[in-house]
């Protein structure tokens, strides 16, 4: 599995949005977090929760392993979150 990049993350989130013509507001009503929250995080190409990441692969229809690596093959559970744990760790010491 490719190594996350959070910019590639967010880049793929906004051209599902806009592809299915989902706003902003929309997605973060569906994925039960403010508008602020998500604009946020946008904007400023945030790691979030792994809860949310996943609400918002369901609700632009996609796997939470492509909106991470813009992947779709088949790996287990246990090594997508082992990548994620990695990336996020990886995040956190680079500030």
């Amino acid at each position: 599995m490719k190594e996350m990049d959070v910019e590639s993350f967010w880049q793929r989130i906004n051209e599902l949005s806009r592809a299915r013509k989902i706003s902003l507001r929309e997605l973060a009503k569906e994925i039960g977090a403010s508008e602020n929250f998500v604009a946020t995080a946008r904007q400023n190409k945030s790691l979030i929760n792994i809860s949310y990441a996943y609400k918002i692969s369901q609700v632009l229809g996609v796997s939470l392993k492509y909106l991470v690596s813009g992947e779709e093959t088949e790996n287990s559970a246990e090594e997508l979150l082992s990548d994620l744990k990695n990336a996020i760790s990886k995040y956190e010491n680079s500030k």
